[in-house]
């Protein structure tokens, strides 16, 4: 059996000896569930096949679902997790005391999602923001009362979180 390389680079090192060696076919998204009003609607699929970079032994898919895509309306919400907000709360307790936080530092949460992880800063008095790209879910940490950007992290967002901001008007 004659090994089929996948047309791609490898994801880590550049190699071009990345061998496919699980072929699932066109899948939907996962964590992209179809409202009732729309089942009637063909749900997007995508090609899910992984290889193995012989050059760096990593194993990778070799499809990228568009970012804007996966995150436009993202279902996902971590303050549904009973767990999650006492794991974050000892995380926030953790970090805050291992960094020496201080009241006013800030706290950049990439991902947000909801805002739930940020929450848990609350007590220390520090300035709070998430970055999260799904609009949706964005909201619903504003709502929540955590600033939020609704937009992709990348050198832009980094540049304009760090940009100087005149201090609110009281």
């Amino acid at each position: 059996m004659t090994a089929k390389l996948l047309d791609m680079a490898c994801r880590s090192c550049g190699g071009l000896r990345v061998e496919l060696f699980l072929d699932l076919g066109d899948q939907p998204h996962c964590n992209r569930l179809i409202p009732p009003e729309l089942e009637s609607e063909a749900e997007p699929r995508y090609p899910l096949r992984v290889g193995f970079c012989h050059d760096c032994t990593l194993v990778q898919i070799d499809y990228t679902i568009p970012k804007e895509q996966m995150f436009s309306r993202y279902p996902y919400v971590s303050g549904t997790t009973r767990t999650l907000p006492a794991h974050f709360a000892d995380t926030a307790a953790r970090l805050t005391q291992a960094y020496g936080a201080q009241a006013g530092d800030l706290v950049v949460d990439i991902g947000s999602n909801d805002g739930t992880a940020l929450k848990q800063y609350r007590p220390y008095g520090l300035r709070l923001l998430g970055v999260e790209p799904a609009a949706n879910v964005a909201e619903m940490a504003a709502t929540a009362g955590i600033p939020t950007l609704s937009r992709f992290f990348n050198e832009d967002t980094a540049a304009y979180i760090l940009e100087p901001k005149d201090p609110p008007s009281s």
